[in-house]
């Protein structure tokens, strides 16, 4: 408990030498390896935090967090195929996990597989995933089929700005009305102040 309250104050030094004391005194205390993980993965130390999560696994092969976090840094490096492998892992131990099923379906997209994306963005009711939902709904299924979906959206998510950015796009490309309620120019958000940052 120490190593994540200097975790979560910043103090990565401290953490660590807490997780590393932990781990001396108990080798195989899963936490204290996933956490150590964690610390590394934030500073940057990608390789280090694959071993410590691999680690948390070889101990107990079932730890969700551990396969997740390992399949996030994965995707950072862009190992596909060995996030997507952890992924699916999280997803055999918790078949609701959404950040799992969206991150699969964020990994198909860049990787050009669409359906397999959309299957994975289906599986979760989150706003990601809707919005990425309302992209594939204009591409490849048609103004009509989007603008039906874009009602749907607007009844569930009136506030979100990548919804308002795809439906102020789709308005003026097809020149049609703009019927989401949020935001009708996204442009507006964009302050002199935050260019200058």
């Amino acid at each position: 408990n120490l190593g994540n309250t200097f975790g979560h104050l910043g103090e990565h030094k401290k953490a660590i030498s807490c997780y590393e004391k932990t781990i001396q005194i108990n080798p195989n205390y899963v936490p204290a390896h996933y956490n150590l993980g964690g610390v590394l993965k934030d500073l940057g130390e990608h390789k280090k935090a694959i071993s410590c999560y691999e680690k948390a696994i070889q101990i107990n092969s079932n730890y969700l967090d551990a396969h997740y976090s390992l399949g996030n840094v994965l995707k950072d490096l862009k190992e596909y195929e060995k996030a997507i492998y952890c992924y699916e892992k999280t997803i055999q131990i918790q078949p609701n996990h959404a950040d799992a099923h969206n991150n699969l379906g964020a990994i198909f997209k860049q990787l050009g597989e669409h359906k397999k994306a959309i299957t994975y963005f289906q599986k979760t009711n989150s706003t990601f995933s809707r919005e990425e939902l309302l992209k594939y709904n204009y591409l490849l299924d048609g103004l009509e089929v989007y603008k039906i979906k874009l009602e749907k959206f607007t009844q569930e998510e009136t506030c979100s700005r990548k919804i308002a950015a795809m439906a102020a796009y789709v308005s003026k490309k097809e020149n049609i009305i703009n019927s989401y309620p949020f935001c009708k120019d996204p442009l507006n958000f964009v302050s002199i102040k935050n260019l200058k940052n």
